[in-house]
């Protein structure tokens, strides 16, 4: 998450509690950087938050934690003003000494590194010139030329070369995106640039130095600078997954309570356990073990359940495969896809047919899935079986095991991109994953991928 440029606050949570914020990047706001209200068992990892009044605020925290590394400079009145019991930072100095280097927070929970004094504006693409955007219509409106247009209440506002870019005020003085004057939304009568937030290629701050924020995450796919080594910078087929996505980097969520109305039927829990560092599932009575509540079980929920997850990426969203034998992956069925049998000829037996869908006025809803009618792809029991749509991961974001995940490089929300073809590019192909091995840690059977390109 990036959050930059701002009258006001960059990002807020008013209240909340068992929280996992991941790769934050509050950059140049007139307020807060991140503004936590009254907040308790938050899991905050890897922040960079730089000129803002203040880096990290925290009006009321208990017992929060944040781990990776704590990335601060340029911010007016402080790094971090926080308030309650162990909030999680020191209130001033972020650690206990507020030296760059430290990771010493007295009571509080906290493990991050403390980063002082870090400049970012060599750190981002920024204002774009020629050839401009050629996806934005507004791009050279009245004439200004490439990458800046005077305001207009019919301004294309979604269409860009890149979804790191966006539209922003542009002072007259400084088309940089991290000055005071370029703070605020560009409204009538103002002057537009395009920002681009993908990091340059000749970053030395949050180009691939997710690891412990200093050094260049290590990997037989990386060079000194922070690209990638073979082939035209080209990750993934035939080389070693970098060390910071192994199954031995695993974090681990505060502990929270699990209930059934969080964590219900058709939801994956394979992944949460009673207590940090162990192996023993949070969850009890699911008796043949596919990760869901089937007829006859009676599920037990800890009082003190964690999440384990890898720092160094993130769960590919929204996958599903098709189960066509039973050795293949776990996962849980996709409830609610439905088919459409006009011919007469498709059964249960070839088809894999589920009940009618009811009242779509398609059939005479009797359940029975017959010729013409709409019907469940499945028995909808949640249950993975040969013949079904099933969900590879738990879409939560956080790697898991036996999730496909792609690596996460980067501090903030860029991690790396597709070269520019004239086909359209696929994340999950053989020829971006590399080869990965849980390292004797507790994270398995991950499949991981990662984008070709890293830096613009």
């Amino acid at each position: 998450m990036l959050a930059s440029g701002n009258g006001n606050v960059g990002f807020t949570i008013t209240a909340g509690a068992n929280t996992t914020l991941r790769n934050v990047s509050t950059l140049n706001n007139a307020g807060y950087g991140l503004s936590l209200g009254t907040v308790s068992n938050f899991d905050v990892h890897n922040v960079t938050s730089t000129g803002n009044t203040h880096g990290v605020y925290i009006a009321s925290g208990t017992t929060n934690r944040f781990t990776g590394s704590l990335q601060m400079g340029g911010n007016t009145s402080a790094n971090c003003l926080t308030a309650g019991t162990n909030p999680g930072l020191v209130t001033s100095t972020c650690t206990s000494t507020g030296t760059d280097g430290s990771s010493g927070y007295g009571t509080n929970l906290s493990t991050a590194v403390l980063r002082t004094g870090r400049n970012l504006a060599s750190t981002f693409v920024g204002s774009i010139s020629a050839p401009g955007d050629e996806s934005n219509v507004s791009d050279g409106g009245s004439g200004l030329g490439f990458g800046f247009a005077e305001w207009s209440q019919y301004f294309d506002y979604f269409n860009f070369d890149n979804a790191f870019r966006n539209w922003g005020r542009r002072d007259t003085a400084s088309s940089s995106p991290l000055v005071s004057t370029n703070r605020g939304a560009c409204a009538a009568g103002g002057i537009c640039q395009i920002y681009d937030w993908s990091l340059s290629k000749d970053d030395m701050i949050l180009l691939n130095r997710s690891g412990n924020g200093t050094n260049v995450n290590n990997g037989s796919s990386m060079t000194s600078n922070g690209s990638y080594s073979t082939g035209d910078n080209t990750f993934g087929a035939g080389q070693a997954c970098p060390v910071q996505t192994l199954g031995d980097q695993a974090l681990e969520s505060r502990p929270f309570a699990a209930s059934s109305t969080i964590y219900g039927a058709n939801l994956s829990l394979r992944n949460a356990f009673v207590s940090e560092g162990s192996t023993t599932s949070c969850y009890g009575g699911d008796t043949n073990g596919n990760g869901v509540v089937d007829g006859g079980e009676t599920w037990t929920y800890g009082s003190a359940c964690v999440q384990r997850y890898l720092a160094g990426a993130i769960e590919i969203y929204g996958e599903t495969f098709f189960k066509t034998v039973s050795t293949d992956r776990a996962g849980l069925e996709v409830l609610g896809d439905t088919t459409s049998d006009t011919t007469g000829l498709c059964t249960v037996e070839t088809c894999n047919l589920g009940a009618e869908v009811a009242g779509d006025n398609l059939g005479d809803d009797d359940g029975v899935c017959e010729a013409g009618e709409v019907c469940y792809w499945g028995d909808e029991d949640g249950v993975c079986e040969v013949g079904e749509a099933c969900r590879v991961g738990d879409d939560d974001g956080l790697c898991e095991s036996g999730e496909d995940c792609f690596y996460a490089p980067n501090f903030g929300p860029y991690q790396g991109h597709f070269p520019t073809t004239g086909s359209t590019p696929i994340l999950k192909d053989a020829a971006n994953q590399c080869t990965w091995s849980s390292n004797g840690g507790t994270i398995s059977g991950v499949q991981m991928y990662g984008y070709p390109k890293n830096g613009r």
